[in-house]
This record gives structure tokens, C-alpha cells and sequence, in this order.
């Protein structure tokens, strides 16, 4: 039988919540339910729920957004942080934790369930006017750190699909940085990398990597790469010195006498 542990002071609730984007024409675009229950009912708010007892962070959040969207397959997923704010949740002490994703925009057409009324895409200039909770300034996080990452890691080309071109990413960057930026340029970084390579059509990209991680890789260093094994070096006569500090020639060695000179000695000395 398991053993209870039962505490006389009071515990916080713990939620996972998720912002979910993807690139839909040229905006991206951040996914929201309506909720059908109370607190906030008609509201919108970031899919999310309750964790678990014996459940994973991240479990919970890809787990609320599958039965509050539908939408299961989630390529690329990081935490942002963690939000407690004691009168963030009406319900009671209530400490939330906040993911970033992104989906490719083919396949991603949500389905409200769960106690989601709806279920829908907003782009990102244009979110809805009631937002519950502190999802806003969630969203405002998450942004930032998906615009982060693109930067230092493969993760926007999630947004792309399989398969993409020069001026997808143009459309891409200029839709999360808002200033045009140069495409061959943000590709040659990352096919340095080895993230992203060319398909056998010249035109188009692969990015390398099923499930991107948020870390950066490292680039081979060029010592690393031109370091060879070091030759051993040839054993040299140790140098004697002397008590008084000169240095000592090395004595050379003995030979042996032949027999033939052994036998001449001796009569010598006869």
C-alpha cells in the first residue's frame, strides 16, 4: 500500500499551459480556446490545464492541447517559464507552467474538446480582446523566445514543413522580425551546422532534424579539425653535469676484447 503524506499547510495548485505557433500565409498566427466553464467562461485563453500527480511537465502540455485542439504532433516544444502570481487564478493559488511550440502550418487545423468551447488560429496582431488569466503576457514571453531561438537553433524552420525555399524563409523572418532579412544568408548559417541541406532540386531545402532541440549546436572548431597526432619525439642522451656545474662528456661504452687479443695479452704478460 502506498504511503500518504498529508501536510497542515496549504499547497499550490500546478498547471502546464501552451502557446502554440504557426506561419499561415504571412502572419504568424498563435492557437487559443474559448473556455466553456467558469472561471472566465466565453473568455479566450491559452490551451492548459491541470498536471498530474505522476505526470511530466511538458507531458501535460502537449496532453491539454490534444484534448483541447485535437492537435497532437508537435515537432518542436521548450519551456519558457513558470508564472505565480497569487491572484493570477481566481480558483485559488494556482502556479502555472508555460510552454513555446510550433507547427508546420499544413495539418494544423484545430478541434474544439474537452471543456474548450472553441478552438481557433488568431494572428498574432490581432488576438481577441478578452484574454483570461495572465495568458497575455504568456504569450507576449513566448513570442520572444521563439524569436530568440531563431537566432541560435534550427527551430523556425519547424514552421516551414519538410521542404522549403529561399523566399519561405524570406516570408518567414520578415513575418517574426518584422524588417526583411536575407535569406541565403540565415540558410548558409545552418547548413554549416549541418541542420539544414539542399534537396536534389536546387530551389529547395531540407531542414535535417525531426525534432529540433532548443539548444544551439556547436559548431567544429578548425583546431579541431587540422589537429593532428603529435609524433613522438626521439629519446636523446641524457646531459651529466659535472659537481662543478661543466658538463661532462659521455663516456664512451667498452668493447669487448676478441679471443685473439685475450690470448696475445696473456703471453705478453708471460
Amino acid at each position: 500500500m502506498a504511503k500518504k503524506f498529508t501536510y497542515d499547510h496549504p499547497r499550490p495548485m500546478l498547471t502546464a499551459d501552451a502557446a502554440l505557433f504557426r506561419l499561415n500565409g504571412e502572419k504568424i498566427e498563435i492557437l487559443m480556446v474559448k473556455r466553456g466553464r467558469p472561471p472566465h467562461k466565453g473568455s479566450w485563453v491559452l490551451p492548459g490545464g491541470f498536471v498530474d500527480i505522476d505526470e511530466p511537465l511538458e507531458a501535460a502540455a502537449v496532453r491539454e492541447l490534444r484534448e483541447e485542439t485535437g492537435i497532437k504532433n508537435i515537432p518542436f516544444m521548450v519551456q519558457i517559464g513558470a508564472y505565480g502570481n497569487p491572484h493570477r487564478d481566481p480558483r485559488g493559488r494556482v502556479v502555472s507552467v508555460a510552454y513555446a511550440g510550433i507547427v508546420p502550418a499544413k495539418g494544423a487545423k484545430p478541434r474544439a474538446g474537452d471543456d474548450a468551447a472553441e478552438a481557433q488560429w488568431f494572428p498574432i496582431e490581432s488576438v481577441p480582446d478578452r484574454i483570461a488569466f495572465d495568458h497575455a503576457g504568456i504569450i507576449g514571453d513566448a513570442l520572444r523566445r521563439i524569436a530568440t531561438l531563431g537566432r541560435t537553433s534550427g527551430a523556425l524552420f519547424v514552421f516551414l514543413g519538410d521542404t522549403f525555399t529561399r523566399d519561405q524563409v524570406r516570408t518567414l523572418l520578415k513575418a517574426l522580425y518584422g524588417v526583411t532579412l536575407d535569406p541565403d544568408e540565415y540558410i548558409a548559417t545552418f547548413m554549416e551546422m549541418g541542420l539544414v541541406r539542399k534537396t536534389r532540386s536546387k530551389s529547395r531545402y531540407r531542414f535535417a532534424s525531426a525534432r529540433v532541440s532548443a539548444r544551439a549546436p556547436r559548431k567544429p572548431s578548425k583546431k579541431a579539425k587540422s589537429k593532428k597526432t603529435p609524433k613522438p619525439k626521439a629519446k636523446t642522451a641524457s646531459k651529466r653535469k659535472t659537481p662543478s656545474g661543466r658538463k661532462k662528456p659521455a663516456s664512451k661504452p667498452k668493447r669487448k676484447k676478441s679471443a685473439a687479443k685475450r690470448k696475445t695479452s696473456k703471453k705478453q704478460k708471460k
